[in-house]
């Protein structure tokens, strides 16, 4: 059997002591990384508006492996649970399951900026704070409005004469198609022979649609604009508004001489 010499033996202890203390680094890292941990369950990427989550268990859940060592309680800050709305949201103090006590609308609050608090009992903190953001989907469940529109035109103006510029209001979610307006002529007083008048279906911009506008004879119309949401899809809501028109003269007339005696 082969002895080893004194420099060999050195270096054999030297290298088993290294890999005990590598090791022995690596199970505290790996422990401290465990300690740090903090388990989610994520709440939905989004919760729908006008819909009911009340009756679910939990729609997020937060916990921290510490509470292995010592009891944790769990807390919720910010608006929708210690400020206003109060309570829309609401965490079990023991298990971090935090729940929705009532319906969304995201008209009133699009997104709710919370954080979660891990505490032990004594009031020290056993996590960092845990931000948790609930963003709200938009339903079409708001129809389109009008402010009065008022313009002027010249009489005798030609076809495709511009007009004024159309605008509907939706409370839907903009850019989306909730919030899509598609408008169009209801009526027109005083009706005359026909609509004088023609507004681009997407646009909402108003232009002469008749090159006999006339002040003599009607120096002022009023009409009624519908605007469809959902891009005009069936199902779309609907809402008017009134638009008033001036019609303003221009020299159209021979001056006129009575009899003289």
């Amino acid at each position: 059997m082969a002895t080893l010499s004194s420099p060999e033996l050195r270096l054999l202890l030297l290298t088993v002591l290294f890999l005990m203390i590598s090791a022995d680094a690596k199970e505290k890292k790996t422990k401290t990384l465990r300690r740090t941990k903090r388990e989610w369950i994520s709440p939905p990427a989004k919760l729908t508006e006008n819909t009911n989550y009340t009756h679910l268990e939990f729609i997020a859940k937060i916990r921290s492996d510490k509470d292995k060592d010592s009891k944790v309680e769990y807390y919720l800050t910010g608006a929708g649970a210690d400020k206003p709305p109060f309570n829309l949201f609401v965490v079990d103090h023991n298990t971090g399951f935090i729940r929705i006590t009532d319906i969304l609308d995201r008209e009133k609050y699009p997104s709710y900026n919370l954080t979660g608090v891990a505490k032990y009992k004594s009031g020290t903190k056993a996590e960092e704070n845990i931000p948790l953001t609930v963003t709200v989907l938009d339903l079409n469940d708001n129809a389109p409005y009008f402010s009065l529109h008022q313009g002027k035109v010249t009489e005798e103006s030609k076809k495709g004469t511009f007009v004024m510029q159309i605008e509907g209001k939706d409370d839907d979610q903009a850019g989306t198609i909730n919030a899509e307006i598609v408008y169009s002529i209801v009526s027109q007083e005083p009706a005359g022979r026909g609509h004088m008048f023609t507004i681009d279906r997407k646009t909402g911009k108003l232009y002469v649609k008749e090159p006999t506008l006339d002040r003599e004879t009607h120096d002022f119309y009023k009409l009624v604009i519908k605007g469809t949401d959902m891009g005009g899809a069936p199902g779309g809501k609907t809402g008017t508004g009134t638009v008033e028109i001036q019609v303003l003269d221009i020299n159209d007339n021979i001056p006129t001489l009575e009899k003289s005696e």
